[in-house]
């Protein structure tokens, strides 16, 4: 399409020369002006076109949820992640000897066996960008993880989560929710929460405990039926928030813990 726009602003820039035998000066000015018109139209015509093949070739390529990128599990075999769709997911690049791992291990844990039937998943991506701990084989990651730490989760191939060659997986989640001071992620056991829908609606820092994103899993997957998109804003709340929240789950029914939230 746009190749035959520049063959024919070629033609009429041929066209638009004056002959050298041609008449008089002022037939060898109309002639310009009209060839010069029609250059300035053909160019905008395909220029138009340009930009237009360009937003609709931006438009296709670019991410709209998480269900649009595959990556590799542990034996580098592609897995599509709208595999998940309709779950809710806790995505967490990972690491085997970082001073996080038995706490975030052990909580993850906690957290997953009481989600995973009610429409949970944690998604587990090793990284060895953070002071080189994780250095094994994907064959030692998995020892670690699975047998070490007792994780049932999925844990894929490792990945860089940072930099030119990090994962296009990371790349959007940044871009969907940035960080402080920066989109990059600080360190290992970076969380990232993400809707039934594929979209990411949280982010936690390394240091956020699993347990104290485990009141908003309870509600979202309890309380509105995994339904993340209802009340999209209520991932928002603060750790102070979600303790108090906590305490509040123990002493009233849920029905009455759901009123209390909406009239917070």
């Amino acid at each position: 399409m746009v190749v035959g726009s520049e063959v024919k602003l070629k033609l009429v820039l041929l066209r638009s020369v004056p002959d050298e035998g041609s008449g008089s000066s002022f037939g060898r000015g109309e002639q310009d002006g009209i060839g010069v018109e029609a250059s300035i139209s053909c160019f905008l015509s395909w220029f138009c076109t340009l930009l237009s093949s360009l937003s609709e070739a931006m438009a296709a390529e670019s991410p709209k949820s998480i269900y649009d990128f595959t990556v590799k599990d542990m034996k580098e075999n592609d897995v599509t992640l709208s595999s998940y769709r309709g779950k809710v997911l806790l995505i967490v690049n990972v690491a085997s000897k970082c001073g996080l791992t038995h706490s975030n291990y052990k909580e993850l844990n906690v957290v997953y066996e009481k989600y995973k039937d009610q429409g949970f998943e944690i998604l587990a991506f090793p990284c060895n960008q953070f002071m080189s701990q994780e250095p094994g084989s994907n064959e030692e990651i998995q020892e670690v993880a699975c047998t070490i730490f007792k994780a049932e989760f999925p844990i894929f191939d490792k990945i860089e989560v940072n930099g030119k060659n990090a994962a296009p997986l990371y790349k959007f989640l940044k871009s969907q929710q940035g960080g402080i001071l920066g989109d990059a992620i600080k360190w290992n056991f970076t969380k990232f929460l993400v809707n039934k829908n594929g979209k990411v609606v949280d982010r936690y820092a390394p240091t956020t405990s699993p347990l104290k994103i485990e009141v908003i899993l309870y509600t979202f997957t309890e309380v509105l039926n995994s339904k993340l998109t209802l009340f999209p804003n209520i991932n928002k709340l603060n750790c102070s928030l979600a303790e108090r929240y906590s305490e509040i789950v123990g002493s009233m029914s849920m029905f009455k813990f759901f009123v209390y939230v909406l009239c917070w």
